[in-house]
Formats: C-alpha cells, sequence, structure tokens
C-alpha cells in the first residue's frame, strides 16, 4: 500500500525552507507536480494548519487539507519533505519530517499507523532525518517494515482498563489525542499504558 503512495518524485530530501507556509507550499507543489492535486489545493492545505497545528511531535508533521476541499483532490498521494537543521512548526515544536497528505478516502490510513510506530524508534527517525536515499523513507513506510520492539514489561496488568473510541466528524487531528491522553496520565492514580491512537476518516 505505502508504495502506491510514495513515489521518489514525491519526496523531496535536503530541504531548508525558511517557514512554515514556504514548507508547507513546497510539499504542495509536489503532490500539484505528480498529478495528485489541483493547485488550489496547497492553499487548503494552508487553511488548515490555520485552524488546527497537524505537528504530531517527535520532529514530525503530517499537514493535511479542509473536508470541504477534497473536490481538489485527483487522487490520493503522499509528499515528504526531509528538512536536516530542523524547521520550527510552532514556538517549541520542530519538524524535521513533513508528510503532507492529500487523500480522498481511506487509503493513507495503513501508512498513518506505520508512522505511529515509527514515532516510537527514534534512532530509525535520526537516520530518515540525514538519509540521502529517498529509497529509506519508502521502505521505512512500506507494510513490510519491522515495527520496533516492544519494551520490556512487567508481567500482569492492572485489574482495571478501558478503552474509549471517539467519533470526530471533520477529519483527522491530532491534538485531540494528546488531549486525551494527558489527564489520566497526571492523575494520583496508577496507570500502567495511556494511549490515544486517532486516524479519522472525514464523512462525506
Amino acid at each position: 500500500m505505502s508504495h502506491d503512495l510514495i513515489h521518489p518524485e514525491l519526496i523531496c530530501l535536503a530541504t531548508a525552507p525558511a517557514s512554515k507556509e514556504e514548507a508547507i507550499r513546497q510539499a504542495g507543489q509536489l503532490l500539484a507536480n505528480a498529478g495528485c492535486i489541483d493547485a488550489a489545493y496547497i492553499d487548503s492545505l494552508l487553511a488548515r494548519e490555520a485552524v488546527a497545528n497537524t505537528f504530531l511531535g517527535h520532529g514530525v508533521s503530517i499537514p493535511h487539507g479542509m473536508v470541504e476541499d477534497r473536490h481538489l483532490i485527483k487522487r490520493t498521494g503522499i509528499a515528504i519533505l526531509q528538512i536536516p537543521q530542523g524547521l520550527e512548526w510552532n514556538p517549541g515544536q520542530t519538524t524535521h519530517l513533513l508528510f503532507a497528505i492529500a487523500a480522498q478516502s481511506d487509503e493513507h490510513i495503513q501508512l498513518l499507523r506505520r508512522l505511529t510506530r515509527l514515532l516510537q524508534d527514534e534512532p530509525r527517525l535520526q537516520q530518515l532525518f540525514a538519509t540521502s536515499n529517498p529509497q529509506d523513507l519508502i521502505a521505512a513506510l512500506s507494510d513490510t517494515a519491522a515495527a520496533p520492539a516492544a519494551p520490556q514489561q512487567a508481567a500482569g496488568d492492572l485489574a482495571e482498563q478501558f478503552e474509549w473510541q471517539v467519533d470526530y466528524p471533520n477529519g483527522l487531528h491530532a491534538r485531540p489525542a494528546t488531549a486525551w491522553v494527558k489527564p489520566p496520565a497526571s492523575t494520583r492514580h496508577r496507570c500502567k499504558r495511556v494511549t490515544a491512537t486517532m486516524w479519522l476518516t472525514p464523512r462525506t
């Protein structure tokens, strides 16, 4: 699946954009040049960023357009901008890899799941921040890429466990996941693990 969405022509290495807007426009232009989007969708990428922070953490950002502009997407594609020296996304947030997403439906969901696993693999991320080979990025996001080894945990689990599924109708957002994780993790109660993963597909 990942190989169908990411091609070498959608990857730009060793970039040094002067601003977040310039980075988003550069990634959007890759999508436009590849025939994935109408050029007008680049403005939609910027409009989304104005209302929702797309910084995921660990040096990764995932700009994507507004739901109402999906008609400007010709085919699903993901453009990657590598910024080795880093770019301040927002105060205290530095992006080294930018994944600009243009999705007609949910073809990109498996890739985003793989990206979630990569966020837990700091050595691999550091290698991708500096690689000079676009195939390294394609391989890291492929379906066959090995997941990072899980940390050793003590046997057994806590007596109580809960799972929530939250319906957000307006598309993919990274920030709500963070908001859900922080409150229980900061309480006096013992929490073995608090995880929030939201891969949300807008309603048509």
